[in-house]
């Protein structure tokens, strides 16, 4: 946490290989650097349950923004996603209409609707996921949770002791596909080197730790008591502070997840 990123070391049959999992400050873009003390092949995949239409139950409602209003047969739209070269492309668009116009005809203001924002009319998010060396490798289908899913797989071309794969995020508001990837395509283009971007990263954190913080005796989980109101103000604060330049950094969020997964297994 303190350094902004994580590191997984393992080893097998004489090979050590260790991942850095770290996100960009700036960009909306997170990185897995891996690195061995021999030559390896690796593989990856980017799994969504997303892959097709899916009717929601009643209840189900309540987990969206319909609630105890919504129409019956309600559909979870499929998120379009493929090979593209040696990436995977992964996005969902919304239609021009979604419920930001069902909520103004239920609040009777159809008359002001052009005066009011409306930041879901076909709004895109998504990204892409890929390095270099890397080509795609097929997909396969899996269920976990009682839910099914699909994987889109990435194998690295030649063995190599150093693989990179990184995954750009990109949300905006496009009437058509290809403005949001011209979007997306204008993100990896100024998105510096990965040295680069990874020493302006911890430059980031190091002033940050410089210059806040909040002291615990030990890194657990406290189950109760003054420390463990101290653990939980100090994730509400790492989330908070995951804002920069004004707006949410989804890749930092991504990461600061992963964070919180890894901190139970720690002493």
């Amino acid at each position: 946490m303190q350094q902004g990123y994580i590191t997984i070391v393992g080893e097998n049959n004489g090979i050590k290989a260790t991942l850095r999992i770290w996100a960009d400050v700036f960009d909306p873009v997170a990185h897995i650097d891996i690195e061995a003390n021999k030559k390896i092949s690796v593989e990856a995949a980017y799994e969504s349950w997303r892959y097709q239409d899916r009717v929601i139950k009643s209840r189900e409602n309540f987990g969206n923004s319909w609630k105890w209003v919504a129409p019956k047969n309600t559909v979870y739209k499929k998120d379009s996603i493929h090979f593209t070269g040696d990436e995977v492309l992964f996005y969902h668009h919304n239609a021009a209409e979604t419920i930001f116009d069902a909520t103004v005809t239920q609040q009777e203001m159809d008359a002001v609707k052009d005066q009011l924002y409306n930041p879901l009319k076909n709004l895109v998010a998504g990204g892409s996921v890929g390095g270099k060396n890397f080509s795609p490798a097929g997909t396969y289908a899996g269920v976990y949770g009682n839910t099914d899913y699909k994987g889109w797989k990435l194998k690295s071309i030649s063995s190599a002791k150093q693989h990179s794969l990184h995954l750009y995020l990109h949300t905006a508001q496009a009437p058509n596909i290809e403005q949001w990837e011209q979007g997306l395509g204008s993100l990896k283009r100024a998105t510096p080197a990965n040295k680069i971007a990874f020493d302006k990263s911890q430059q980031w954190w190091k002033q940050f730790w410089e210059r806040s913080f909040i002291r615990m005796k030990a890194m657990q989980i406290p189950k109760h008591g003054r420390w463990a109101a101290t653990f939980n103000c100090f994730v509400t604060c790492s989330r908070a502070m995951h804002t920069v330049h004004g707006q949410r950094n989804l890749t930092a969020v991504f990461l600061l997840l992963i964070l919180c997964i890894q901190i139970p297994l720690t002493n």
